[in-house]
């Protein structure tokens, strides 16, 4: 199988779908354990639902400069195949946590999921301009983004629906165990399908210290401004998705009176919404590679937040179906907004980083998006205990959305295009024929102009002084 056949593109799709889809059943199963089970003996079931959270986000503050380290060292698709391995036994450790109803194992399960997850992330976004031809690219990161959103969603509904207590027990426990334990084995044998590529830089030394490497990267990032941008628009997006998705189903049981099944309506929305604009943004980058699209779709997911928060604070909202239906209808404009903020970041994200530091590069992305995920959610709770409701929290997003577009507009040296205007599959820039990695080291092949941010220093294109420095920025 080589790295160019969509075999290759299918394994690690098929592999991060069913990892998000575990990380989410465990996340919800646990959280409606806590909520209906212990917490609801002891009266802390919220504080175990908000330490839920945190406990899956901070292993990305520690461990993805390792990660970022581990996958620029070695061969990813091996890496990949070692890290789902792993998550086995951990899927079985959360399988007897809700066996016995043990919120301490389900807590241990929930930390390794988050560590897997945290050393995987530099893994499928560094490896998808290894698998693809460049052309194909901007699809990848949109399927691979619109499939993990679904699959948060499908989680998160298996995890709640099937372990809901019926009668004050949880009866539910032993169909979750099934789908953690099926989902983890399929994740395994789809990530053993990944074909083998060369290491980036095989002589790298590892990081001493995760924690100091991983916030280390954020100074990497910092070097470069290209690279900053990409990942501060990455950081937004999941800062705003992690609210969206956390007031949602709050706005529909306060203001529209719906159950679970209305609930889970809206999150499917949300989620279509998302696939969508990654796909349309796909074809964007495709012919103009950039960061172009970002700042209209982010001042757009500000005016889209604004006029939500307003109609769903209507207390007359439920009694009007057409308002109720444009209030759906702008939801997965929303969303749709956060598809076109996303796939540019991610693309231009891979595109701007040399072979050698792409996963580190990545890997700082994820710190800096968990860092976001971790003040929004902290800011929504202070706002929650101090008497805001959820339409406000949708509101003030909103209004914080605009002067992210406005500010972090990108520079007209960042939106570079072939110097011929056309696609980016225009045969003057680049080959179908080669993977990303071969084409970008052929022999008599200059890489495109767009390809290369002007603000990266040459050192940092694969040079020899980016090559022997170690994560953390030491040699």
């Amino acid at each position: 199988m080589t790295a160019t056949s969509r075999g290759g593109f299918a394994a690690l799709f098929w592999c991060q779908l069913l990892a998000a889809f575990n990380d989410n059943v465990l996340r919800n199963a646990l959280m409606v354990t806590a909520v209906w089970g212990e917490g609801a003996r002891h009266g802390h079931g919220g504080l175990l639902v908000t330490l839920a959270g945190g406990c899956f986000v901070l292993p990305s503050l520690v461990l993805s400069g390792l990660g970022g380290a581990l996958a620029d060292r070695l061969d990813k698709a091996l890496l990949a195949e070692r890290l789902k391995r792993w998550e086995l036994p951990v899927a079985a450790l959360a399988g007897i946590g809700l066996l016995l109803h043990s919120l301490p194992l389900l807590f241990l399960a929930l930390l390794g999921f988050g560590a897997v997850a945290a050393l995987f992330a530099p893994v499928k976004y560094a490896i998808l301009p290894e698998l693809l031809t460049l052309p194909r690219l901007p699809l990848g990161n949109a399927l691979v983004e619109g499939a993990t959103f679904l699959a948060i969603l499908a989680g998160g509904l298996c995890g709640t629906l099937l372990i809901a207590p019926q009668d004050g027990s949880f009866s539910g426990a032993m169909p979750v165990t099934g789908a953690l334990l099926t989902a983890a084995v399929l994740c395994w044998l789809s990530a053993r399908l990944l074909p083998a590529l060369p290491a980036a830089q095989p002589d790298l030394m590892l990081p001493r210290r995760p924690i100091h490497s991983s916030f280390a990267l954020l100074g990497r990032l910092r070097e470069h401004p290209p690279l900053w941008r990409a990942s501060l628009y990455g950081a937004w997006f999941w800062l705003t998705g992690t609210l969206v998705l956390a007031m949602l189903p709050v706005v529909v049981h306060d203001r529209l009176g719906g159950g679970t099944g209305m609930a889970a309506g809206a999150l499917l929305a949300f989620s279509l919404g998302i696939a969508g604009g990654s796909l349309l943004a796909a074809r964007l980058v495709r012919r103009h590679p950039g960061l172009s699209p970002c700042r209209p779709a982010t001042v757009a997911m500000g005016l889209l937040l604004l006029d939500l928060g307003r109609r769903a604070g209507d207390p007359s909202l439920a009694a009007h179906p057409m308002a109720a239906a444009t209030a759906l209808a702008e939801l997965v404009l929303l969303a749709a907004a956060a598809g076109l903020l996303i796939v540019p970041a991610m693309t231009m994200l891979q595109l701007w980083s040399s072979d050698l530091q792409r996963a580190r590069h990545v890997g700082g992305g994820n710190v800096l998006s968990a860092l976001a995920m971790l003040a929004g959610t902290a800011a929504a709770t202070a706002g929650q205990a101090m008497g805001l409701t959820a339409t406000d929290i949708l509101g003030l997003l909103g209004v914080a959305c605009l002067p992210v577009g406005l500010l972090m507009s990108a520079p007209r040296e960042e939106t570079l295009v072939p110097a011929s205007g056309t696609a980016i599959s225009s045969s003057e820039h680049t080959s179908r024929s080669l993977p990303f990695h071969e084409r970008a080291h052929a022999p008599g092949r200059d890489r495109p102009a767009f390809l290369r941010s002007p603000r990266l220093p040459a050192r940092s294109r694969g040079g020899r002084s980016a090559a022997g420095r170690r994560p953390g920025g030491h040699r």
